[in-house]
């Protein structure tokens, strides 16, 4: 796949019983928007979320965000096995950058991960905020209302919002 591919598809692989499974992933596709081959050989095309048979009870299990895979696993003999991010993917190239910068991946997951608990903390303060201001809210609680102690000026919303964005697609090219 090429640097361009990535913000329409990604691929997850494994190999199994002596065959080698891919799974793709259209990120645009409007209806049937994964691919399940076997050898390269196309087995299914499916829409998340999906159970594929593989044969001998494995079942190939596959669920999907706007950003990429949210599960991608091969279930058999009562295990699970997470599917590898396909080489020439940007996830191949996110999981190969952490295996040579261990330390810094980890800096790296730990401050996406604080940006969306923060995002997440600021957004239930704004939604409480609008909420408690709904006249029939406001009088169900005695008319308390909830004013949100951080109110950012535009231009640093605009910034934290491309942070958060940042952090959510770390997140989804770790395949977590």
């Amino acid at each position: 796949m090429g640097f361009w591919q990535g913000f329409t598809r990604t691929a997850a692989e494994i190999e199994y019983a002596g065959h080698h499974y891919r799974v793709e992933l259209n990120l645009v596709s409007l209806g049937k928007n994964i691919t399940v081959l076997r050898d390269g050989q196309p087995l299914a095309r499916v829409s998340t979320p999906a159970r594929v048979p593989l044969g001998d009870g494995a079942v190939v299990e596959v669920d999907s965000t706007e950003h990429g895979f949210s599960r991608a696993i091969l279930r058999a003999e009562g295990k699970h096995h997470r599917l590898h991010p396909a080489p020439g993917t940007w996830e191949a190239a996110r999981a190969r950058w952490a295996n040579q910068h261990p330390s810094l991946s980890r800096f790296v997951m730990v401050i996406a991960t604080i940006i969306v608990v923060v995002s997440l903390l600021l957004l239930g303060m704004e939604m409480l905020e609008l909420v408690t201001m709904i006249p029939p809210v406001q009088s169900l609680l005695g008319g308390w209302t909830f004013t949100s102690p951080i109110d950012m000026p535009p231009w640093l919303t605009l910034i934290f919002g491309i942070m958060v964005g940042a952090a959510a697609l770390e997140t989804a090219l770790r395949m977590r």
